[in-house]
């Protein structure tokens, strides 16, 4: 299983929850970040396909982050 990166906005642990399980109709997997103060949550959900997936997808979806543009660059839109 990969591994979770940290919450993007204030980089606490995060936290993978299941809900339902292989014998119901819908299953959905619910990412949050560990920090009561930081409200950061996402959810995915599958009819058709099982955890496996679900957790695959769930956790590429969560560790993806923005690429971050050189400072010269947005320098440069912010003064147009």
């Amino acid at each position: 299983m990969k591994k979770l990166k940290p919450c993007p906005f204030c980089e606490a642990e995060a936290k993978m929850k299941f809900i339902g399980n292989e014998h119901t109709k819908s299953r959905t997997i619910e990412v949050k970040c560990s920090n009561s103060e930081c409200r950061v949550t996402m959810k995915n959900g599958a009819i058709r396909f099982g955890f496996d997936w679900l957790e695959d997808i769930s956790i590429k979806a969560w560790n993806r982050r923005a690429k971050l543009k050189p400072r010269e660059v947005l320098i440069e839109r912010n003064e147009r």
